[in-house]
């Protein structure tokens, strides 16, 4: 009640204003200047920028130390993490080559690590050559141009394809360079070789090398080597066994070795000093109505490498 006003007053108030429910400070009477409101800086928005590690490098900052990639231009993808993308690109501006950030008719290669959408998208175009960095590291580490091999793309394009079906074959490996263990390791890796079974092993070394080779001897027997205490279960297998080195010639010369006393077993070697389970064994097979095995003594092996053919197997059953 106290903020009320009297009839002079409201009567007063409309005298100055006018009939307006408001007035400015200097129609109320007030004789103070009024001051300035002061605008409220408004932030600037950020704008969407390139990540660092997406950014080529500035090649005007870098000292050229060799002519080795002279005229060549490469568009870096990616790298490992000892070898950046800007890592790459540096040695490659270093060594006289020119980066470019995306690749035109001018390019040589694309450099890339890992596959990445980007990089997909240039295999589905198809208009370049796309190179694994491991390529450009050894060129960069060993100062020399290095040619690439099938080995070192990820993509070839059919101009490049053609290249390589003149010098390599089908896995990689080529015909006129020598090839160091790493090498063969890796063209081995990539072929997509169907298993073979020991008969038809056995039929090819009969049909073309019937009389030449003495590694096939065993092709045709599938041997269990009586090394363990329990039949069957390699998890008791006798310490120093002196059967384990014959183990290791019967494959050598050609034989399956098997860890259990399946029914492909043919044979089964026991030593002259540990005959206890050759009852168990000679149990196991009057069971089975078909797929019997021998069960011979180790010096059958022995006589059979000395003949060059396989022995009887009767007179070696202890």
């Amino acid at each position: 009640w106290w903020e009320c006003m009297t009839t002079t007053d409201i009567e007063d108030l409309r005298q100055k204003s006018g009939g307006k429910l408001a007035g400015s400070r200097f129609e109320l009477g007030e004789t103070e200047k009024p001051t300035k409101r002061k605008r409220k800086a408004g932030t600037q928005a950020a704008h969407p920028t390139l990540m660092e590690q997406f950014k080529g490098i500035n090649a005007s900052k870098i000292i050229k130390v060799s002519e080795l990639l002279k005229g060549k231009e490469f568009c870096v993808i990616n790298g490992p993490a000892n070898y950046p993308k800007l890592t790459l690109e540096t040695k490659v501006a270093e060594l006289g080559g020119l980066i470019v950030q995306n690749p035109d008719l001018s390019t040589l290669c694309v450099i890339a690590e890992k596959s990445t959408v980007r990089v997909n998208n240039l295999i589905k175009n198809n208009r370049y050559d796309i190179v694994k960095a491991d390529w450009l590291i050894k060129v960069v580490e060993s100062m020399t141009w290095i040619p690439w091999s099938p080995a070192d793309m990820i993509h070839v394009t059919p101009a490049t394809k053609k290249v390589f079906q003149q010098g390599f074959d089908l896995y990689g490996d080529s015909y006129t360079l020598e090839a160091t263990e790493e090498e063969l390791q890796s063209v081995f890796h990539r072929m997509d070789v169907e298993s073979v079974c020991q008969e038809a092993i056995a039929e090819l070394e009969e049909e073309y090398f019937p009389d030449d080779s003495p590694y096939g001897l065993f092709r045709t027997c599938r041997i269990y080597i009586d090394n363990n205490l329990a039949l069957g279960n390699p998890e008791t297998h006798i310490p120093n066994s002196p059967l384990d080195l014959l183990q290791l010639e019967l494959r050598f010369f050609g034989a399956g070795v098997s860890e259990t006393l399946d029914t492909n077993v043919s044979h089964i070697i026991v030593h002259e000093s540990d005959f206890s389970r050759v009852s168990t064994m000679k149990e196991i097979r009057s069971s089975r109505p078909k797929n019997k095995f021998h069960i011979v003594k180790e010096n059958w092996v022995r006589d059979c490498m000395k003949e060059g053919s396989i022995c009887p197997e009767r007179t070696y059953e202890p």
